[in-house]
């Protein structure tokens, strides 16, 4: 069995709502998440919710698009902040308009190559994952559930190893919601693998006290439009804690932010559940499953569900939501569907 610091070696070098047109009186009539929240447009978990990107029901983008434009640009962006020249290639590799692609399931005996770990050893490596969404939608005036089942893009970069035990990494995707083109997501997150943490009664899955980012955490958060501007930035004080490290299988814990220049508070109450597998597409993947309920300021309280990879760095596999919308309402979860990323498109 591969080790990960081999597998990162090896990767390295490597290196819609498109709406089907119901027609006046012809309105024709996969796993689910399993999650709820009461909110529009409510889709990536630690964001700020608002209008994104592209659904095609029944995963056929293209057909009978009836694209809203402009939603995400009709908001004020934040001063003095625009896309940054290197970002520009986001736009490319990220499009709009989400595809299909062929995606054969692991067979019923397949397992991971390597068992999520206690702890995370190395920083991930840097690429393109191919991510697939599933889920069912409903709109508003068609009673009758749509299948969801579309492939989109998302993007590691950014590393940045602070020290031995610590490190940074971006993710850049696309949100999704139903109603136009989406905003472009950039969040940062820090790893510290050796962060203080102590627990009263080693036997007893309670939480643990210690470091507020003892372990996988999101620090910073932004979205642009397709304009070049950046519409929100959320940066809180402290860092929203997504997994602690090491792991502790059952574990509860409580993590909270605060964001000091828009005031914008954020609290996730969640539980180690355990391992947990994702099938990429005919490969298993195995991280640790967590769930929670996120709160954000102005927004109700919403569970939420993810997978994290320790031996990968410590991205995310899995993210599961589903919202009422303007439009109707949607379930969805997005898994990774691919074990090794494809290298990062050249910057211009």
């Amino acid at each position: 069995m591969p080790s990960s610091t081999a597998r990162a070696r090896r990767l390295r070098p490597a290196g819609l709502l498109v709406l089907v047109a119901l027609l006046a009186g012809a309105c024709g009539s996969d796993r689910q998440a399993g999650v709820g929240v009461e909110r529009l447009q409510a889709d990536i978990a630690f964001g700020v919710e608002q209008p994104g990107d592209d659904l095609a029901p029944g995963g056929d983008p293209g057909a009978g698009a009836a694209v809203r434009p402009g939603l995400a640009s009709t908001r004020a962006p934040v001063p003095g902040r625009r896309m940054q020249d290197q970002d520009r290639s986001f736009l490319d590799v990220l499009p709009p308009v989400a595809q299909r692609r062929e995606c054969p399931p692991a067979a019923i005996d397949a397992f991971p190559a390597e068992t999520a770990p206690l702890n995370a050893e190395e920083p991930p490596a840097e690429g393109l994952w191919r991510w697939r969404s599933q889920g069912t939608q409903r709109l508003t005036g068609v009673d009758q559930e749509l299948p969801i089942d579309l492939f989109r893009n998302r993007l590691v970069r950014n590393v940045e190893v602070v020290n031995p035990t610590t490190w940074t990494f971006e993710t850049v995707e696309r949100e999704f919601s139903q109603t136009g083109p989406g905003d472009l997501v950039i969040r940062t997150f820090r790893v510290r693998t050796d962060a203080r943490s102590s627990r009263a009664n080693a036997l007893a899955f309670e939480a643990r006290t210690g470091e507020p980012d003892r372990g996988v955490s999101l620090v910073r958060e932004e979205r642009l439009d397709d304009d070049g501007n950046v519409v929100s930035v959320f940066a809180p004080i402290p860092a929203i804690l997504i997994l602690p490290l090491q792991v502790f299988p059952g574990e509860e814990y409580s993590t909270g932010g605060v964001d000091p220049r828009s005031g914008q508070a954020m609290q996730l109450q969640a539980k180690v559940v355990g391992r947990d597998r994702v099938d990429a597409c005919g490969e298993i993947l195995e991280g640790w499953l967590v769930e929670g309920t996120l709160t954000r300021t102005g927004a109700p309280a919403r569970p939420y569900r993810y997978i994290v990879a320790p031996h990968l760095g410590g991205i995310l596999l899995m993210e599961a939501t589903e919202a009422v919308t303007a439009i109707g309402s949607y379930q969805i979860e997005h898994t990774i569907a691919q074990i090794e990323p494809d290298p990062l498109p050249e910057e211009d």
